[in-house]
């Protein structure tokens, strides 16, 4: 499955919720030709100031339907972790990073920003024509074939004046 053609429909940068504890960051793409599949990258920080028994990353989906979620990569940064995971899922749906954290007494689960996913055709207008495009483009073509027809129409009643004694 090509991976061109891919363009980002939301990117959320920082929600704090006033913890020293960032929540996750979650940018989603979708396909241009196929809106069932979706790339959701979740960047979570991670903790070097505090010690954590145990953290997991994880893609919360909530949808009507069926779908299938697969873990494409996860890398560490110098700063952060970044899980990339391939939906296939039709719309309506959403999407919610989730970050564990198991302090040992105290367990956080902090969540991004929920990107809500639909197949709304004015959530998706760009993927045609737009409307003043076609307008603006008719017109131009309306006249460009009035001003042909009147310089042929020129043309031939200036040829008949000229062929009359």
């Amino acid at each position: 499955m090509p991976l061109i053609n891919l363009k980002p429909t939301l990117i959320t940068f920082l929600k704090t919720t006033g913890s020293d504890v960032p929540d996750p960051n979650i940018t989603v793409y979708r396909q241009m030709e196929d809106r069932e599949n979706v790339i959701v990258l979740c960047k979570f920080a991670q903790m070097f100031k505090r010690r954590i028994r145990f953290q997991s990353y994880k893609l919360s989906v909530d949808s009507e339907l069926n779908y299938t979620m697969e873990l494409l990569k996860r890398s560490s940064l110098d700063s952060s972790e970044i899980c990339v995971f391939l939906v296939t899922v039709s719309p309506p749906a959403s999407f919610t990073c989730v970050n564990e954290l198991d302090f040992g007494l105290d367990v956080r689960n902090l969540s991004s920003l929920t990107y809500d996913y639909s197949g709304s055709v004015f959530d998706h207008h760009e993927e045609g024509l737009s409307l003043s495009y076609i307008c603006f483009s008719s017109f131009i073509a309306v006249g460009l074939f009035i001003m042909t027809a009147a310089v042929i129409m020129t043309h031939i009643r200036s040829k008949t004046k000229d062929k009359r004694p």
